[in-house]
């Protein structure tokens, strides 16, 4: 296919394979993806910064809150999510709140649209 043709747009395809194999119009957005969730999880998980000083908390969990909010113990501003901590953040950080209050806790995420609406424009 040269340059200048046009690819169909994959209009009710829902198999990736078939999509490449037919030669759909394609556009990986995973970085994007994961971008976006990282910069939503760290900002909220910023709110819970009391976490760090919590004296229910042992500082293996310290740790973990530490990778969760993408920071070293120095800096409270770098968004790099390492995959696994960016699959278990959410489970993690509820966790850590369960230890903190010593009750169960729920987390609610609110308006979690807004930042998927803004991405696409």
């Amino acid at each position: 296919m040269s340059l200048y043709e046009k690819k169909k747009l994959p209009v009710g395809i829902e198999s990736f394979e078939e999509l490449r194999r037919e030669g759909f119009y394609y556009v990986d957005k995973t970085a994007m993806i994961r971008d976006l969730l990282c910069s939503v999880i760290g900002r909220e998980a910023l709110r819970f910064s009391f976490l760090l000083e919590s004296g229910r908390l042992m500082e293996q969990e310290k740790e973990m809150y530490r990778k969760l909010i993408c920071v070293s113990p120095e800096s409270l501003n770098n968004f790099v999510m390492a995959d696994d901590v960016l699959m278990s953040s959410l489970q993690t950080l509820s966790m850590l709140l369960c230890r903190h209050f010593e009750k169960k806790v729920i987390l609610l995420i609110d308006e979690y649209d807004v930042p998927l609406a803004k991405a696409n424009g």
